[in-house]
């Protein structure tokens, strides 16, 4: 019987990280990161002499550029892999384990000067002062701020906006949710990314009239009522482990340990490796809530937990895509992730796309 050490699995080390190296929700779409730039230029001329042969000008000209970056959909989990196995069969545990799923979009405006001075026809002088934004980088960062206030019932980040240390002012949106401890205790994580539609009924009951137009006066705002929400909820689970040349498959799980048989091996990359099996499906939550805000600085509220209705009907196995696979690894005893998928993974899909603002001021 071989011990094998403690080993970080994940596609990041980050918790709740959807962005660096997350898995595409659905493989044959992708998982997007792009960052998309636009803006206007306009010029000012402060020096420009023109006699019968021209001598020289200086431009200054202001660039005001919004990108916009998108991360997802996609998930990303991470978990620390334990156990014992020999030539017949393997038991292994693991901790510390976390999952996400969702997509992100953020914006951010980014002002630049530009100096062109040119004399006798030549350009002397061309130079853009201003800070470029790696905004995929940046929508990580924010992200990370954010996921302290994720839930295990879905939660959307309704247009956060955060300062970064260079005065550029981000915006974010997406649909996301994030879980942990349930891999490791009941054999398999669900989360639900979600997007909530309330309906606020307060300001159609009369009697409230008096009421609100008081809340209204010191600033306050009191709604409530029901809501629909859209959810796309992802089970996350482990379909197999490898430790060197031997493959652990079909896994079941009992008393908080996996267990599985030995089976012919994969051609992997590292010593310890899994394949990890993710259904992403859809669902309409219906719920209720209240909230009283006062100002930018206050604001208090509740939600009830949400019904699924295509599940209370019984067709939520209906609108069930996958399962899809992936497969991550590491070296033995490794307590950082690799951050790549095994070789035999293909379902990993990512698509980097920016567009640079001088191209269409050219």
């Amino acid at each position: 019987m071989t011990t094998i050490k403690k080993t970080r699995i994940g596609t990041s080390d980050i918790e709740g990280d959807i962005c660096t190296n997350g898995f595409a929700l659905f493989p044959k779409i992708g998982t997007l990161r792009a960052g998309i730039s636009a803006g206007q230029k306009p010029k000012l001329k402060l020096l420009s002499a023109k006699p019968s042969v021209w001598v020289a000008s200086l431009e200054f000209s202001v660039t005001n550029t919004v990108k916009t970056g998108v991360c997802g959909p996609g998930y990303g989990v991470r978990f620390d892999l334990e156990g014992n196995a020999d030539s017949d069969t393997g038991t292994f545990t693991l901790s510390d384990d976390s999952a996400a799923a969702g997509f992100f979009v953020g914006h951010a405006i980014e002002p630049a000067l530009n100096i062109n001075l040119r004399a006798f026809g030549k350009t002397i002088v061309k130079a853009k002062v201003g800070k470029e934004i790696d905004l995929i980088a940046v929508l990580i960062a924010v992200i990370k701020q954010f996921l302290a206030k994720s839930t295990k019932d879905g939660k959307v980040a309704d247009k956060p906006e955060t300062k970064e240390k260079d005065g550029v002012r981000i915006g974010l949106w997406g649909m996301y949710d994030q879980g942990a401890g349930d891999l490791s205790t009941k054999g398999k994580m669900v989360v639900r990314p979600s997007y909530d539609f309330p309906l606020d009924i307060a300001s159609k009951l009369g009697w409230l009239g008096a009421v609100l137009k008081a809340l209204r006066k010191v600033g306050a705002k009191l709604t409530f009522g029901p809501g629909l929400s859209v959810m796309i909820p992802v089970t996350i689970e482990l379909a197999d482990i490898q430790y060197q040349d031997v493959r652990y498959s079909p896994l079941s799980f009992a008393n908080q340990a996996y267990n599985g048989p030995a089976t012919s091996p994969q051609t992997r990359d590292h010593a310890v490796s899994t394949t990890l099996s993710h259904a992403p499906g859809f669902d309409i939550g219906l719920y209720l809530f209240v909230a009283l805000k006062v100002g930018k600085w206050f604001s208090v509220g509740n939600q009830s937990p949400k019904l699924p209705l295509l599940k209370f009907m019984g067709i939520e196995q209906y609108v069930t895509a996958g399962p899809y696979l992936n497969c991550l690894g590491n070296e033995e005893g490794a307590d950082k992730v690799s951050g790549k998928p095994c070789t035999a993974s293909a379902d990993f899909s990512d698509l980097e796309v920016l567009l640079e603002p001088e191209n269409a001021f050219a």
